[in-house]
Formats: C-alpha cells, sequence, structure tokens
C-alpha cells in the first residue's frame, strides 16, 4: 500500500501514527484484529525504514543489522540465520565488514532494509526511503524493493511524494491532499478513473491536461464547445451540468491534420522513444507525448484530435468526476 500526495498533506503523520512514534486523537488502529492505539511501538512488532538511514557510524554492517536480534536477546544461531537471509536478498554479504561510510547510497539504505528484515514483523513501514538517491539509484531500489516485498510476503505501507515511485510499487494506492484521503484503489484505477481534478492532475507524468468546455446538444448530435470556439463531437453525455472541465492524459492525443484542436507549441522535448510537445489549447496549458518521433515546430501550431474513450468529464463547479 503506497501512500501519495504533495508536501505537508499527512502521508508521514500517519505512517508515524501507524508506528506509535505520534498519537492518535481520534479514531481507532487496528493491526491483526488488535487495537494498538495505546500500545507502544516497541509492542506493535512493525519494522520502519526511515528517510534518513539512521545507520550507527561506527558500527559495521553486520553489526548495524544484528543489532536489534541482540537486544532482544535473540540465540545465536537463530540470530545468525536470519542475518544471513536478509544478506543474500538485499545482495550486501559482501560488504558486511564495511562502516556505513564506505557504502554508497543505496547500498546503505539496503542495510537499513536488512535491520528492519530481521525483526520478521508483519508490518513494514517506508517513510520516503529514496529520496536521499539520485534517479538512477531511485530506479534501482524501487525494483529491490518491489522484488523484496515478494520474497517476504509481508504487508509495506511505503509514503512517498512522488507518483512514479507509486505506480510502479504499488498494489494499491492511497492518495492525500491536505490531511484527506481523495481516493484508494489500483494504479489502473486511480489512472483510468480519477475521482477528481485533484487525482487526476496528481498521477501521471505529464499531468493530466484540464480545458473548459461546454457541452451543447443532445445524443448523437453532441458536442463540445471550448472557450477558443473549437468542437468536439461527442456522444452519450448525460450530465446535469453543461460546463464542464474536459481532461486528457498527455498521451491520448493525435496527431491529426483535420484535427479539431489547435494547439499553440510552446516547447518540444525529444526522449529518444518518444516527443513531449508542451502548449496551449484554448488559453489552456496541454501536455502531450508521441510515439514515433513525429516531426513537431516550436512556435507553430499543431491540430490534434482526441478519441471520445480517452475523455474524462469533471463538473466545473466542484472538481468531481462526471
Amino acid at each position: 500500500m503506497v501512500v501519495v500526495g504533495p508536501s505537508g498533506c499527512g502521508k508521514s503523520t500517519l505512517l508515524r501514527m501507524i508506528a506509535g512514534l505520534e498519537t492518535i486523537s481520534d479514531g481507532h488502529l487496528h493491526i491483526d484484529a488488535i487495537r494498538v492505539n495505546d500500545l507502544p511501538p516497541q509492542k506493535r512488532n512493525i519494522a520502519m525504514v526511515f528517510q534518513t538511514y539512521a545507520l550507527f557510524p561506527h558500527m559495521t554492517v553486520r553489526k548495524n543489522i544484528e543489532f536489534g536480534p541482540r537486544v532482544r536477546r535473540e540465540k545465536g544461531a537463530e540470530m545468525e540465520k536470519k542475518i544471513s537471509r536478509a544478506a543474500k536478498v538485499l545482495n550486501i554479504s559482501q560488504y558486511m565488514d564495511r562502516l556505513p561510510s564506505e557504502l554508497s547510497g543505496g547500498q546503505r539504505q539496503r542495510v537499513a532494509m536488512g535491520r528492519a528484515i530481521v525483526r520478521d514483523s508483519k508490518l513494514f513501514l517506508f517513510d520516503e526511503p529514496l529520496s536521499n538517491l539520485d534517479a538512477h539509484l531511485r530506479a534501482e531500489m524501487r525494483t529491490e524493493i518491489k522484488s523484496l516485498h515478494q520474497k517476504l510476503g509481508a504487508t509495506i505501507v511505503y509514503v512517498t511524494h512522488d507518483q512514479i515511485e507509486a505506480m510502479t510499487m504499488a498494489d494499491r494506492i492511497v492518495i492525500m491532499n491536505k490531511g484527506r484521503i481523495e481516493q484508494i484503489g489500483t494504479p489502473t484505477d486511480l489512472y483510468d478513473f480519477p475521482v477528481n481534478i485533484f487525482v487526476a492532475g496528481f498521477l501521471g507524468s505529464p499531468s493530466m491536461s484540464f480545458i473548459p468546455s461546454t457541452i451543447s446538444g443532445t445524443g448523437d448530435n453532441q458536442s463540445l464547445k471550448l472557450d477558443d470556439g473549437s468542437v468536439l463531437p461527442v456522444s452519450g453525455v448525460n450530465y446535469s451540468s453543461t460546463e464542464i472541465i474536459l481532461g486528457v492524459r498527455p498521451e491520448s492525443y493525435d496527431i491529426d491534420p483535420n484535427g479539431t484542436l489547435a494547439m499553440n507549441v510552446d516547447v518540444v522535448e525529444p526522449t529518444g522513444a518518444e516527443v513531449m510537445a508542451y502548449g496551449y489549447i484554448a488559453g489552456q496549458s496541454v501536455r502531450c507525448v508521441f510515439r514515433g518521433r513525429p516531426q513537431i515546430d516550436v512556435g507553430g501550431v499543431l491540430r490534434l484530435g482526441v478519441k471520445r474513450k480517452n475523455m474524462h468529464f469533471f463538473d466545473r463547479a466542484s472538481g468531481m468526476r462526471l
């Protein structure tokens, strides 16, 4: 379960309440059907991996990992078995005699995860563990953590502000905004059926474009009229409100010489397999992603079309999905 949202929305506070590091002011927290509101952190059988690695700098990797089992006075053979398993799972066996200062950021994060694994917890909490790593290492560690989850079979609650991490790692996503949960679902559900404009704009990179529109006509003769006078044919739209927001994902625009949408192109970014184009339609900022490396001229006008199945409609007043 990945909890995602902008900075300050309450993600880490929620995680710290689960861990017992913050007091719950209202409501109930159950772990394995047991109410744990009043249980101290050490009695909740939870392992937590922090944003900062929180390793003992004067201890080797082995001593960092075995610190918890030693404090719990576990038997030597049992402790060694856990440590060897954690080192093998995380591919850090060759670093066991090194100090944290001799490791890279990704290796240190693996050690921090190793220290969590040897707790045999049913619940693992990750608080933005990859935010201190560079882009390449983040991508590697995403794969490592997903693989770790499959090997352990334990529940992981993972907090991040990075929606790419959320989309690639999660079985289910919780999207938070200003201390409230906006939507819970699988990555595909949230991407294809966002409950409101906030969720639609938060998930996806580049994000969805939003264009104010007005519905007119009935049945098969319906159309969307944009502020610049452009008209998109639609059908089967039956809403009480005719003043809507049209939402379109960047990959859903089609280059069409006869398209009814006119995009004034400001920026073009080739990324290798794709070309990203940024500009304006009806005065609204729009982002497009095209496969096949089409030739797009900065400063020109690009004619676009959108299939009906790729259109998202939101109420203009409330921002909720229609």
